[in-house]
């Protein structure tokens, strides 16, 4: 498995800030995915109380990404009857597999799509901002904050390809020093 460790705190701490716009109330988020699909934008939820918000009222996102975790408890279960396909994938806590890009299209061909994250999905945010093949909108919890949008326009993508590099970059400068 190909997997990145985000040991840096430098890089840890700014991987806490929002990597998009922080919307203060869900009926807000709502409101702009609903807008973002009439645009044709694919909607990726990860994090499971971000995906039951969409559920429960009535939207289900093109792709979510959950690991049964609400702030590392037991979430809700989300019903799997509601997609088109349900995926399982690995990815361990404070790590990127970078394996999961390979599944993208799957994702896209089978939307719906419930992607179940063995381990934590919260850095798979980052993975799916710099690797999604199609402009996308992206959004996620940020602990008693709000909802974060993340619309992958190039310029935003180009920003966080820069972040992406220098978490590898650092695991890159870790490895040669062992």
């Amino acid at each position: 498995m190909d997997v990145i460790r985000v040991k840096d705190e430098k890089l840890r701490q700014k991987l806490r800030r929002p990597l998009g716009i922080l919307l203060k109330s869900f009926s807000e988020a709502l409101k702009k995915a609903k807008e973002a699909r009439l645009k044709g934008l694919q909607i990726i939820s990860v994090g499971d109380r971000t995906t039951i918000n969409f559920i429960s009222n009535g939207f289900l996102p093109d792709i979510s990404v959950v690991d049964g975790k609400e702030m590392r408890r037991e979430a809700p279960k989300i019903r799997e009857d509601l997609f088109k396909s349900v995926f399982t994938v690995k990815n361990p806590r404070g790590s990127i597999n970078l394996e999961i890009t390979s599944m993208f299209d799957r994702f896209l061909l089978s939307k719906p799509s419930l992607v179940k994250v063995v381990g934590e999905e919260d850095l798979l945010t980052l993975l799916f901002c710099v690797f999604f093949p199609r402009e996308s909108v992206i959004f996620y919890g940020q602990p008693n904050r709000g909802i974060v949008m993340v619309k992958l326009t190039k310029t935003k993508r180009k920003e966080l390809k820069k972040l992406f590099q220098k978490i590898i970059e650092s695991q890159t400068t870790e490895e040669k020093q062992k």
